[in-house]
């Protein structure tokens, strides 16, 4: 799975065309497997087999809208990546690189390496969290192992209704490229 399509995905509701031919390549049918988390804002797919599962947030709140009258017909935004090791969540291992040639069986070091942006230390919680990566955030959870746990790239929250969505795909930025 290109992570840089997929991230580039970001922001797209999930009746979009795009993204429907996206999936349908990596042979996911996401108008058949998109579960909507009852009395929650989130919808996902996940896939054990592949190790990844895909977070979609309904329409009021990615758009961080107040007026939940009209909830009966919601859209679903797709803002959010997890990338699984081995033995987390009963699912395989992702297998595919992710930003700058990251792979799950990396180490904690070489993960920072390749991230090369300074990051930030969760304050209790074995998790280092980058911000700021041309419109996403990754967060690392080691779950106190040497290798990481889940993998978690995201779209950088909108701030009010009026945000435009973009991520932007083919600059360099910090060493990370889009």
């Amino acid at each position: 799975m290109d992570i840089y399509k997929l991230i580039g995905l970001f922001g797209k509701e999930s009746k979009d065309k795009e993204l429907i031919d996206f999936f349908e390549k990596e042979s996911i049918n996401i108008l058949k497997k998109l579960e909507i988390e009852e009395d929650t804002f989130y919808a996902f797919i996940e896939d054990k087999k592949k190790g990844i599962e895909l977070i979609f947030k309904d329409e009021l709140e990615f758009f961080n809208l107040e007026n939940r009258n009209n909830s009966k017909n919601i859209n679903y935004y797709f803002e959010c990546i997890h990338c699984f090791a081995q033995d987390i969540d009963d699912c395989n291992e992702y297998k595919g690189e992710l930003l700058n040639g990251i792979k799950m069986s990396n180490t904690k070091d070489e993960i920072r390496d390749l991230m090369k942006k300074p990051y930030k230390r969760h304050g209790f919680l074995d998790v280092d969290i980058w911000n700021n990566l041309n419109g996403c955030q990754v967060f690392v959870d080691y779950k106190e192992r040497n290798t990481p746990a889940i993998i978690s790239i995201s779209m950088e929250p909108l701030t009010n209704s009026g945000d435009s969505i973009s991520i932007k795909k083919s600059k360099k930025v910090s060493g990370l490229d889009f």
